[in-house]
């Protein structure tokens, strides 16, 4: 996949990032092509090898299928998990770290569900909202949504109903 500058794409782990422009670094005394990114949730700034993006889990926003997928996987059956408290969230930190967009969906289903049903603790309240976070920053980034709280108020009413 070719990028240009000002496109707009997502990184698993930072979200919604900007192309600002190209590197070229010495690599082991061979030039190497880099991406500078600019996050859209913090003022980071992030370079990653051109040549291996796509094997980072970067990818384009998602589109209208994306969506309705989206939208299906958060209204979706709940996954319990393991019964066992830490081995459900080393589960979450699994998905989480993936960068999947339909296993964040998944954390943030089965947690914002487990916070109006039981309770949550602390670190699974951080979790969701990490999550949750990410899948409405690109959500914002799309033309059917106004703000990143509207994304979230979508989010809600799937995963609630």
């Amino acid at each position: 996949m070719t990028v240009q500058i000002g496109e707009v794409l997502v990184h698993p782990h930072h979200g919604v990032v900007t192309v600002k422009g190209f590197e070229t670094r010495d690599l082991r005394g061979e030039p190497a092509r880099y991406l500078v990114l600019a996050a859209s949730q913090n003022s980071l700034t992030i370079k990653i090898p051109a040549s291996s993006f796509e094997d980072l889990g970067m990818r384009r926003l998602m589109d209208p299928a994306m969506l309705e997928r989206l939208s299906e996987t958060l209204s979706g059956v709940a996954d319990e998990g393991p019964a066992n408290w830490s081995r459900r969230f080393k589960s979450y930190e699994h998905k989480m770290a993936s960068g999947n967009l339909f296993q964040v969906a998944e954390v943030v289903r089965d947690l914002l569900r487990g916070r109006h049903e039981r309770g949550i603790s602390p670190g699974e309240r951080r979790m969701l909202d990490r999550a949750r976070s990410l899948i409405a920053g690109e959500m914002a980034a799309m033309p059917q949504f106004s703000s990143e709280e509207a994304a979230v108020d979508y989010i809600d009413a799937r995963v609630l109903g």
